[in-house]
């Protein structure tokens, strides 16, 4: 126990605490928590490993080089929340976004990932739950420049070019010509003007929460329900085709046309049974 407590004490990055159901580690001041198959396990599981190492000098050493790697490796996947909600873009890295379309039309600019440009989508090709997502909680803060278009799609899949044939799409306009607003179940259950008039507004962050859990889509402005679907027996995907059905797939951001400038951040998401 002495020898484990001095790795930790030269390692000088990870304290553990344990909960019931969480392991969590405090990592260059961010914490990391995951369930079984998360960070968390393999952190665990890296630590585990090391009480069978710990009886000689040598195997110390390979033992400090073993927790190092298990730290490396937690420090470069999405950040775990102790509630389940996981962090797919963190403000500096847009590695594990794939852009369609045109590539110049994302952009980091303040902690966000900007879009402007002809029309691309950046889809969410990173390695959480496989980038493929059926039943989940979705929150994106999203801020709009006056007369922007935009939107967020879920159940897709990635497209070099064009608007997205598969999935959703929970559109994103305040004041954009098109009259379907901010908050739509897009050609689906669209809201107009007057339904969010007082909830959002362009160059002011506001948060969608999108959920989807069986057959239902719930969407949420600001924390206020605007949209409640389930989708029907004998649904065909409407207006908008036979890939607008409830399946499942990643999640995509929509950089709708040169004249519309929209930032995304605080993207997260929770994984529901």
């Amino acid at each position: 126990m002495r020898i484990f407590s001095l790795i930790v004490a030269l390692a000088g990055v990870c304290v553990p605490s344990f909960g019931a159901d969480t392991l969590s580690y405090t990592l260059a001041n961010s914490t990391v928590a995951g369930s079984p198959g998360g960070v968390g396990e393999c952190v665990l599981l890296a630590v585990l490993a090391l009480g069978g190492l710990l009886w000689t000098r040598r195997s110390r050493m390979a033992a400090c080089g073993a927790l190092a790697l298990a730290l490396l490796v937690a420090s470069t996947t999405p950040t775990f929340a102790q509630d389940g909600w996981v962090t797919l873009f963190d403000g500096t890295d847009s590695s594990n976004w794939k852009i369609g379309g045109n590539q110049a039309s994302f952009q980091i600019v303040d902690h966000s990932l900007q879009a402007n440009g002809p029309v691309a989508h950046a889809y969410y090709d990173g390695p959480f739950h496989n980038h493929d997502f059926k039943n989940f909680e979705l929150m994106v803060d999203v801020k709009t420049a006056p007369g922007s278009n935009g939107g967020i799609y879920f159940h897709t899949v990635f497209q070099d070019a064009g608007f997205p044939k598969k999935g959703f799409e929970v559109q994103v306009n305040n004041t954009h010509g098109d009259v379907v607003k901010t908050g739509s179940l897009y050609h689906v259950k669209d809201i107009l003007a007057d339904d969010i008039k007082g909830i959002t507004q362009d160059n002011e962050w506001f948060t969608e929460h999108i959920i989807v859990q069986d057959n239902t889509v719930t969407i949420k402005l600001n924390g206020k329900e605007v949209v409640k679907w389930t989708q029907p027996a004998d649904w065909n995907g409407g207006r908008e085709g036979p890939g607008r059905v409830i399946s499942h797939g990643t999640i995509a951001l929509q950089g709708h046309d040169p004249k519309s400038t929209v930032q995304y951040k605080n993207i997260r998401i929770k994984v529901l049974p």
